[in-house]
Order: structure tokens, then C-alpha cells, then sequence
């Protein structure tokens, strides 16, 4: 039972999901090595995330030599990818960073859109403020993959930030994509 469980049950909470039934994911492999790859870079549209997510395509490929970037944006934050975004994701990438969780549902729904490509075999970063992190990790373990890591950005990070922070988002992203399991980054 998880830390979070045990502290609901002090309180008086139920757990509400059933046990029996709840998934059990693993992660896929991750990548063991960057040059060559097609990223994929999944926007959620919230405030700096297509900035980010540009960002951090560049130094991929400057850095790591990743071949090519596929950049997709989803309807809105506050939804799940739609099915065929996730799928065009996977037939054409290696791995898929999806940004931004920071402000709760965005969050849940862009966590859920990184499960969604290591369902299809991807590995995948998920990009999430500091105030959400635990929440990313609640989602990770409801979903069947407690040994999935978001990655912890600063909240609101200006662009004119991202060259001086990038070196550190890039070390972290790349942690979680080419280490087993994923381990926790912060930026």
C-alpha cells in the first residue's frame, strides 16, 4: 500500500478503485541512445509549453543529434489526446515528451496522454510543475505504473529563461527516457 494510501486511511478516506481491477502497466524499454531518434513533442497549449517543447527539440537534436522532431498540439488542455494523435505519435517517433502539467486538470489529462504513448510502446516524459508532482506521481500509480516519473519544471518559466535552465530540463528528460525504471528529474 503506497504512503498516499495509508494517509488517506488515517483520515477516515476510502480508497474508491477497485483493486481487483486496477491496470498494471510496465514501462517500455527505454531508449539507449539519442542520435537518429524522431522525437515526438506533444503540446497541450498551455501557456509556455509550445515554447518549452521547441526548446527542448532543438537541444535534442544540437546535443544527442535526435534526426527529426514531430510536433503536435492537442485541442485542449483540460482534455485526453484524441486516439488517432497518440497512434500518428507512435507510428512515427521513438520517444514523446508532452508538456505542460500546472495546473491540475491539464495535468491529469497530459499525464494520461504519456501513459497513452507508453501504452503503444513509447517512451514517454511528462513535463509537470512542482506544485502537481505529487499528483503526477498519484495519477502514475491509479494508472498501474507507479514507477512512472514526471519531470519537475519551474512554474511559469519565462523563454528568456529556457537557454540558461535548458542543459538541466534536457538532463532530466533524457534520464527518464533512457533509464530503467524512469527515474524522477528536476528542473
Amino acid at each position: 500500500m503506497s504512503d498516499v494510501l495509508k494517509r488517506f486511511r488515517c483520515l477516515g478516506f476510502m480508497d474508491p478503485t477497485d483493486q481487483e481491477v486496477r491496470p498494471q502497466r510496465r514501462l517500455p524499454p527505454r531508449l539507449t541512445e539519442g542520435r537518429g531518434t524522431v522525437g515526438g513533442f506533444l503540446d497541450n497549449r498551455k501557456h509556455n509549453a509550445g515554447v518549452l517543447l521547441d526548446h527542448l527539440a532543438t537541444r535534442l537534436s544540437c546535443t544527442h543529434g535526435m534526426a527529426d522532431a514531430v510536433h503536435c498540439a492537442k485541442l485542449i488542455y483540460s482534455r485526453v489526446a484524441e486516439p488517432p494523435l497518440i497512434d500518428e505519435l507512435a507510428e512515427r517517433c521513438d520517444f514523446v515528451v508532452a508538456a505542460i502539467g500546472d495546473r491540475g486538470l491539464c495535468g491529469s489529462c497530459t499525464m494520461h496522454d504519456a501513459m497513452a504513448c507508453e501504452d503503444r510502446g513509447l517512451p514517454a516524459v511528462f513535463l509537470c510543475t512542482e506544485p502537481f508532482m505529487n499528483a503526477a506521481h498519484n495519477h502514475a500509480e491509479a494508472c498501474g505504473n507507479p514507477d512512472y516519473q514526471a519531470v519537475q519544471v519551474r512554474y511559469s518559466l519565462p523563454p528568456s529563461r529556457l537557454s540558461r535552465h535548458g542543459p538541466a530540463l534536457m538532463r532530466s528528460s533524457e534520464v527518464c527516457l533512457l533509464s530503467s525504471p524512469a527515474r524522477p528529474g528536476v528542473w
